[in-house]
């Protein structure tokens, strides 16, 4: 046993036989666990070895210090980023900024960025593991979903294919979902909805909690500290007759029964073999995928709304294009390609406010080296400057300043939005996250007048690399007459 081994047992030891019964360990509030987290990783980090020393650091690459510098970049994520992009993107072109419980290093280089995204495979830098080590994946979403991640074909081929056909369904979703009327069809479920929703805030928050804890205490904090046992065994309650339903049909008349429903339960229980077709798996897998759109979706349609509200002058030449587009084309998945404004609008919206500052997270699966000599430790989170990169000078005319047609000008604009934007190609499901978007922006255009609440305006929130909107801003909404 190590030295540094054996200095964490015995600091579990002595808060153990602090306490009277296990009870108490399990029951204990959560600024003492975290408190006594922060020590531990405190005291490793003071005689552990930096592996990190030779990347370049924002900040003190002191034990101590480095914490302060932690919390700088919990505040002033944007800014901080900002500064290593500055120093760091014409010379060594990565740097690390230290995190509570780690150190993450940032690919700020167009060079690096391609070298990334041209390595194959996960033999390397790992997208997967980084998404599970982000996002604690063991104890939030489980680790059938990492270890057997077969749904990744299915979002990259069958959902992209599926568009079509799902388009009316969307769009009529999108319509109930503004006008909060009664649902039309019984295959809209708002309990469902309700649940599903809720899980998406217990694994964000979960989440948060859980990358405060070295791994031996994660599943107690997972099961003392979040809701997210309990709001998996609820969708797994409410999808139980469904899942059984579906699958005695598959028993009876095979895969391809009479009247199969079209949707990615349908999917999932397909493609799932062994344990995989189990009820709390399958479930799982869905949330899994509710999780990761409701997020992203969400957070993209809410500054788009808020540009639009703010920037009433360009409402005029976008409801002409979508009238003239569906005059010739109808509403269909086809007719959302001629709507080239709505892109760019969309686009310089993402640009402008993207809701993270960061991209294309990564986890070194080995020591990895750089073409220019920059070596990244195993067991290490990469991510690549998002929020800089989109305000570089170089790359964008004018960036501080909003231009909703910046991307019908030029393909070259967008390539460099591309370059580390959230809908890079490695990213499954993304035309059908971008076309529900769009769907919904073109919507909500037609149908209602918008103008920002100006007693109460939308001043955005930045934890970290992550930005959060005002939930008290407000956003005037009107129905359209005729």
């Amino acid at each position: 046993m190590s030295f540094i081994s054996g200095l964490f047992n015995l600091l579990l030891c002595v808060l153990l036989l602090s306490l009277e019964s296990v009870n108490q360990v399990l029951s204990v509030k959560f600024p003492v666990i975290v408190t006594t987290v922060l020590a531990c990783t405190i005291i490793y980090r003071v005689f552990r070895r930096g592996p990190f020393d030779h990347v370049p650091s924002i900040g003190s690459t002191n034990f101590i210090l480095s914490y302060i510098d932690a919390v700088r970049y919990i505040i002033r994520g944007p800014q901080v980023l900002q500064e290593g992009y500055d120093k760091f993107r014409n010379k060594e072109g990565v740097f690390r900024i230290p995190t509570i419980t780690s150190w993450l290093v940032v690919v700020c280089s167009e060079k690096l960025i391609e070298e990334m995204r041209s390595l194959k495979g996960e033999n390397e830098l790992s997208a997967d593991i980084a998404a599970k080590e982000f996002m604690s994946g063991d104890y939030t979403l489980g680790r059938p979903i990492f270890d057997n991640p077969y749904h990744m074909p299915i979002l990259r081929n069958r959902l992209t294919k599926s568009l079509d056909s799902w388009f009316e369904p969307i769009r009529n979703e999108i319509m109930l979902v503004f006008e909060e009327q009664v649902p039309l069809t019984s295959d809209r479920d708002p309990d469902y909805i309700r649940l599903i929703s809720d899980f998406t805030l217990d694994v964000a928050l979960g989440a948060f909690i859980l990358a405060l804890f070295p791994a031996f205490l994660r599943p107690l904090a997972r099961v003392y500290l979040t809701n997210i046992p309990r709001a998996m065994k609820s969708v797994t309650g409410y999808l139980s007759e469904s899942i059984k339903t579906r699958q005695k049909s598959i028993d009876e008349y095979g895969r391809d029964y009479p009247e199969k429903e079209n949707d990615m339960l349908s999917f999932f229980m397909d493609d799932a073999e062994g344990s995989e077709r189990e009820e709390g798996r399958l479930t799982l897998r869905l949330l899994m995928v509710n999780f990761a759109s409701i997020h992203t979706s969400s957070m993209t349609l809410t500054g788009i709304l808020q540009d639009l509200a703010d920037r009433p002058e360009y409402v005029g030449p976008l409801r002409e294009e979508i009238e003239s587009v569906i005059s010739e084309h109808g509403w269909s998945k086809a007719s959302l390609s001629y709507m080239y404004k709505l892109d760019s609008f969309i686009m310089e919206s993402q640009r402008v406010k993207a809701s993270r500052a960061i991209t294309a997270m990564r986890w070194s699966v080995k020591d990895y080296t750089f073409s220019n000599g920059v070596r990244i430790p195993k067991n290490a989170m990469i991510a690549v400057a998002m929020h800089p990169h989109h305000y570089d000078s170089e790359l964008f005319e004018n960036p501080n300043k909003f231009n909703g047609w910046r991307f019908c000008k030029s393909d070259d604009a967008g390539r460099n939005l591309h370059l580390t934007s959230n809908n890079s190609p490695f990213l499954p499901g993304r035309f059908f996250a971008a076309n529900t978007i769009k769907t919904a922006v073109a919507h909500f255009l037609m149908t209602y007048d918008v103008e920002p609440d100006l007693t109460n305006p939308s001043r955005d929130t930045w934890i970290g690399p992550d930005l959060l909107p005002n939930n008290k801003a407000a956003l005037l909404f009107k129905e359209r007459k005729g």
